[in-house]
C-alpha cells in the first residue's frame, strides 16, 4: 500500500533511521531480479536508507536488498557508504545552487 511505503519512509527521515520495506510494494508485486547463476530469485526486502545532508536527513536512498545475502556486515557497510556518496553529491549539489 503507497500510503503505508510513504509512511515509512517519512519515518525514516524524521528519526533518521534506516528502516526496511517489502520489495513488492514498491514494485508493483514485480520483484523478479537476475541472479548471477541466471535463475531467476525475488527481491523480498527493499532497505530506506536516510541521507545526511550536513546534519539534516536530505532525501531517502531506497536500494532493493540482494536475496543471496543478508543486510547485515559487509553489505550492509556497503549499502551505507553508497548512501553517504550520494548524501555528499547532493550536498555538493545544493551548496553549488546556492
Amino acid at each position: 500500500d503507497a500510503s503505508k511505503i510513504a509512511t515509512r519512509l517519512a519515518q525514516v527521515v524524521a528519526d533518521g533511521a534506516p528502516a526496511t520495506l517489502p520489495a513488492a510494494a514498491l514494485t508493483g508485486g514485480n520483484t523478479a531480479g537476475q541472479h548471477a547463476a541466471a535463475s531467476r530469485l525475488p527481491v523480498e526486502q527493499a532497505l530506506a536508507l536516510p541521507l545526511d545532508c550536513a546534519g539534516q536527513v536530505g532525501g531517502v536512498l531506497v536500494v532493493g536488498v540482494n536475496p543471496c545475502y543478508p543486510p547485515a556486515g559487509a553489505y550492509r557497510d556497503f549499502l551505507e557508504v553508497l548512501a553517504a556518496a550520494v548524501a555528499g553529491a547532493l550536498t555538493a549539489a545544493l551548496a553549488h545552487d546556492e
